[in-house]
């Protein structure tokens, strides 16, 4: 995806999708349509993954995922990457694209080519 380094505050393009993306999960969830919230939580977190607030963010919202599908396991993994979640941002820096929790968070992993778009786009405008 991007091999560059992002810049320091969420572009505000990329911060509209992200916030489309979040608000569009947590109606899904508030639904019980489940994949689809998941889905979507990880489009948003494709999105917000550079950045330390809304990369918190989405993972709050996996959290409450967790909790209203009783998986324990996928929340206690979350709550870790909640707490571990400046660290995780700073080695994603370069690495904008990591497409949900079951990646090596090293590795880039598929990016929606939408998001893709998005992201290059908001990246370029604040250069």
């Amino acid at each position: 995806m991007l091999r560059d380094s992002v810049p320091v505050e969420i572009p505000p393009i990329v911060l509209s999708a992200f916030e489309q993306e979040l608000q569009k999960a947590e109606r899904a969830l508030s639904e019980e349509q489940f994949e689809e919230a998941w889905s979507l939580l990880s489009r948003a977190h494709v999105l917000g993954q550079a950045w330390n607030g809304p990369h918190a963010r989405v993972h709050v919202a996996m959290i409450r995922y967790g909790l209203r599908r009783r998986k324990l396991g996928l929340t206690i993994r979350q709550v870790l990457i909640l707490l571990s979640n400046p660290l995780a941002t700073a080695l994603v820096r370069r690495m904008v694209g990591a497409s949900g929790q079951n990646v090596n968070p090293l590795r880039r992993g598929p990016v929606p080519s939408d998001l893709a778009q998005i992201l290059r786009e908001g990246v370029a405008a604040v250069r």
